[in-house]
Parts: C-alpha cells; structure tokens; sequence
C-alpha cells in the first residue's frame, strides 16, 4: 500500500510523479522505504541509547550509511522541486489549476513581507520531507489493517461493495465527490471504525510548556506527556462491551454522536492536530473504494501475523490476502 499511497501524496501534495506503481524498482521509492526502516522499535533505541554502535558493529555502520544515502537523495529530490516550482511560479510561469500544497506554499512564502516569518528553501524543503514521510505511511498503513479487517469479515466486506456499485456501476469508474464527502454512508463507517480499532500512530507525545493540573496531577513544565489514541478508543465504558470488535455500524447508531470528548482521537485534537487529516481520509477512502469495488479480499489461511511498533503499527512481515477480481 506504500506505492499508490506515495504517489498519491507526490501528485496531490506536490505536483510530482513519483511513479511508484509503475516502476517498483524507482530509486526514490526505495530511498523511502530505507529511511522509513530506520523507525523501527529496536532501532531507535539503539540509536538513542548505544549511538556508539554504528562505529563497534559493520551491520550498524552499513545501516547508517544506507540511511544516510538515501536521505541525501530524498532531500535532494525535494530541494529540486522546491527550485523547480518557486522558479515557475517568480516567472510568471502559468501553473494551470495548480493548487496543490507545495503550490500554495510557496506562494504564501513568496508574498510574506516580514523576512522573519518567511521560510527559506532549505526549510520548505524539510516541510515537504515532512508531509511526505508523513502523509503517505499513515494513510498506507491504515489501508493494510482495513483490508485485513474487510477480509476478515465477508459480511462487512460485501455491505460495503453493494454501496461501491452502487456509486461506481462500472469497474472503471471513479468514486464520485458525494461518496468520498459523505459523513454518513457505510464507506465514512469503515473508514471511522478502522481508525478507531487500529489508529496508524497509537501513541504521541506532547511537550507540557508551563505546570498544569490535570485532574487533580499536577504536571510541572517540561514534562513529556504521553497520549495513546489507541486505548481511548477501546474503553468499554465508551465503546461497548464489544470495543475490540471491528463493527462499523455503530457509527450509524445515534450513541456515535454522543461520545466523551477525546474518545476518539486518530489524528490528535487541537491546535496541534495532523494538518493533513482531510486529505488522509479523502485519500484513503479514494483507493478504499477502488479496491474494494473491483477485488474480493480474503485471509490466507495458517498465517500467523504480529505487531509491530514503528512510528506507526505495521505488520511484523508482508500481510498476504488472497485477491479475487470481482
């Protein structure tokens, strides 16, 4: 799900073609997902607590030099497509619709007159290594616990086709804007109970900058706090004695609307929520859709999966299915 969920983000993000579907053997897709493995669990204590490793252990220093590799050719794509769209956009060059956030950017950074507030290349550069190392692994990570979930559970599954065929009656249409901003049909319910029973992210972290009381714990500044989505999404005193249990109609019951503040939290809550949140869901209900409306997925059977915690929470191996054309 990596794949289309990158070249999505390059496309609708930036303007840009990364071409991952197409060529599974692009450099920059690979430079990615070197960068991306660098996040796992045991490798980031590591590098926190033994950072003298990558000199004592070859398999360390070459992990390092790949990683750094390919961070060199990330940053260099995205300093490239910086310079590209700011010299277009100086020129006067016409960028057609162009309205993409790289775009838009630019433009605000161009027209801002307070050279304090303006952002130089370099740093525009690091937002778009940002939104991108963001963007797509979340939204890749949730269609792969949501095809899972869908193939487990024909009847959920089927439901959803019904309404997909219903909106696209031929295999090569597109879901139309109604279906993707509904926030009541059955593809926004699988889209809420998926992020509710596997959030991408399960545990953040906020920085508390000045003392605070929180239900009577005290909490002095410079405390690191943190904040599980996941849990609070699973307390059956919210959710039901049925909480670990994908079942996307409960987001069509009347109860869904009366939920404790805070119960239900994928992409974070306030000023410092996820800024890509809408384009995240549109994305993946978008390729959601196309899935599910042209393949029956379903388990493999005798395999054994685990969890693993990266950034975000990915199967410890490839999640096989067995996929059948509709």
């Amino acid at each position: 799900m990596t794949k289309p969920t990158l070249d999505v983000i390059g496309r609708g993000g930036f303007g840009y073609e990364f071409n991952a579907v197409a060529s599974g053997q692009s450099p920059l897709f690979k430079s990615f997902c070197t960068v991306m493995d660098m996040f796992t669990l045991h490798k980031l204590l590591i590098d926190i607590y033994f950072p003298f490793a990558k000199w004592i252990l070859p398999t360390e220093f070459l992990r390092h030099i790949r990683v750094r590799r390919a961070r060199a050719q990330i940053m260099d794509t995205c300093r490239t497509l910086v310079e590209d769209k700011k010299r277009a956009i100086e020129s006067g060059r016409k960028l057609g619709a162009s309205s993409d956030l790289l775009t838009v950017l630019l433009r605000a950074n161009i027209e801002e007159t307070d050279p304090m507030k303006r952002m130089s290349d370099e740093e525009v550069g690091a937002q778009v290594i940002t939104f991108i190392l963001a963007g797509h692994e979340t939204t890749s990570v949730a269609l792969t616990w949501c095809l899972d979930f869908l193939s487990k559970d024909p009847r959920v599954q089927a439901k959803l086709r019904e309404e997909l065929i219903t909106d696209m009656p031929n295999k090569a249409d597109d879901p139309s804007k109604d279906l993707l901003l509904s926030t009541t049909n059955y593809l926004e319910a699988v889209t809420r109970e998926n992020l509710r029973v596997q959030p991408p992210v399960p545990r953040t972290t906020r920085y508390c900058a000045m003392d605070d009381t929180i239900d009577g714990h005290f909490i002095p500044r410079g405390t690191l706090v943190s904040v599980y989505p996941d849990i609070m999404a699973k307390k059956e005193s919210v959710w039901g004695t049925d909480a670990l249990t994908f079942r996307p109609e409960r987001w069509q019951e009347p109860e869904s609307e009366t939920k404790p503040f805070g119960s239900f939290m994928p992409f974070m809550m306030g000023p410092r929520n996820c800024i890509g949140s809408r384009f995240a869901i549109l994305e993946f209900k978008a390729i959601l859709a196309v899935l599910v409306r042209n393949f029956e997925f379903a388990p493999v059977e005798g395999q054994e999966m685990r969890k693993v915690l990266h950034l975000t929470v990915k199967p410890e191996t490839f999640l096989k299915m067995l996929v059948i054309r509709v």
